[in-house]
């Protein structure tokens, strides 16, 4: 894996391989797990199916998957497959507008083909190129591709725009909602998501709402409690560990938020699972 900066105080990762994956079984499965980086995985043989958080896809030639560091996931191959493998950190894609307007930290899943299915191929050789030699401008070369591939992704998604009345303070508040989607595992508050923003703590309380409709602190408990829900439900991990992993500071009040949002204890949610 090569190791590159963007600045003195940002290093990301990027590692890029071409593997093939052979069946010697009946099915060649990787457990649940999850990862801090971004993962793109691009099938371009093989069948068989991923299950990412609570949805279910199938796997078959031309199968792109871009998982992000809040997803719990897995892979279940019924037949021999080679695979393309990107991952990246978050801070190897410099923030911007496509960022705020194409991926508000959400995975895809996808098909593609014929000349679709080559650019982004060719995006992925490109970065790995760029990553294991120095080269001028390489960093923001490597930016430039991972912001190829993003639209490239999201033109596969079938879902509509949000459709927003307050233009503007849309873009603040989708940079806010950037931030809480990759940092809600931290000890994050409104200060430090407005101050991340660009906006007054006041003015991104009053406007989030209207666009979310929920409030900062109701939102950044259901990110969390989300995601503690998928953790209880596709792991054995220990009830204490997951509800600190997933940001909350207080177990006891992990388990009243929890019983609040679900009905029942995360100990009873993980016996009915």
């Amino acid at each position: 894996m090569k190791k590159i900066k963007f600045d003195e105080s940002n290093e990301y990762n990027i590692c890029y391989t071409k593997r093939k994956v052979e069946v010697t079984e009946d099915e060649w499965d990787v457990n649940c797990h999850l990862h801090e980086f971004y993962e793109l995985e691009i099938f371009l043989s093989g069948s068989g199916k991923t299950v990412i958080n609570q949805s279910e896809y199938e796997v078959r030639p031309g199968s792109v998957f871009l998982i992000t560091p809040s997803d719990v996931h897995k892979y279940i191959i019924y037949e021999d497959a080679e695979i393309v493998n990107l991952t990246f950190t978050p801070a190897a894609v410099e923030y911007s507008l496509l960022i705020e307007k194409l991926y508000p930290m959400e995975h895809i899943a996808g098909e593609l083909g014929g000349e679709e299915l080559k650019r982004l191929l060719y995006y992925t050789e490109v970065i790995y190129g760029e990553a294991t030699r120095k080269r001028p401008f390489n960093k923001k070369y490597i930016s430039l591709c991972l912001s190829c591939i993003l639209v490239e992704l999201y033109r596969t998604k079938s879902e509509p725009r949000l459709s927003v009345s307050d233009n503007h303070y849309y873009l603040p508040v989708q940079k806010a909602l950037y931030y809480m989607r990759a940092h809600f595992k931290e000890d994050i508050n409104l200060d430090t998501v407005a101050a991340f923003a660009g906006i007054p703590p006041t003015t991104l309380s009053k406007k989030f709402p209207k666009i979310c409709g929920t409030g900062f602190k109701e939102y950044l408990v259901s990110l969390r409690l989300d995601y503690a829900e998928m953790l209880i439900k596709n792991t054995d991990e220990q009830i204490t560990e997951i509800a600190y992993y997933s940001g909350f500071n207080s177990l006891s009040y992990f388990h009243r938020v929890f019983v609040g949002k679900f009905g029942k204890t995360p100990k009873q949610y993980r016996k009915g699972r």
